[in-house]
């Protein structure tokens, strides 16, 4: 289903190359799981909230991304899933049923540019 749906939009769209997407809007598709997104690596803005995900390992070669939104959907855990994403500047993360915070904190603290984190996730200083 998620190939389809970024098929869809890129058709819609009129994209023919990978390198052209710098956003993907993917909320609200129903999705349960994401594709590898690494054939887009110019991509800046991703947009997966309200979805069913439950695990982020799409995202491996996506060091480019500066907004990612994963709010309203099943992850249980971000750990290893976005410590190579420096560049982050908002990531929210709300509505979820993350476990093992601490972990996740940990790396996120490696994104010195992150200026919007979920209400309810707290970086410890």
């Amino acid at each position: 289903m998620c190939e389809k749906a970024i098929e869809d939009i890129l058709k819609k769209h009129g994209i023919t190359r990978a390198i052209d997407v710098s956003e993907l809007y993917l909320a609200k598709k129903a999705l349960a799981s994401v594709a590898d997104l690494s054939r887009f690596p110019m991509m800046t803005y991703l947009w997966l909230n309200d979805n069913k995900i439950r695990e982020v390992c799409c995202l491996r070669h996506n060091y480019r991304l500066t907004e990612l939104y994963l709010h309203n959907n099943d992850i249980t855990s971000i750990t290893g899933c976005l410590r190579h994403l420096t560049s982050l500047q908002v990531l929210l993360l709300h509505n979820n049923q993350l476990k093992k915070l601490g972990e996740s904190v940990s790396e996120l603290r490696r994104m010195h540019f992150l200026r919007t984190l979920s209400k309810n996730f707290k970086l410890p200083c």
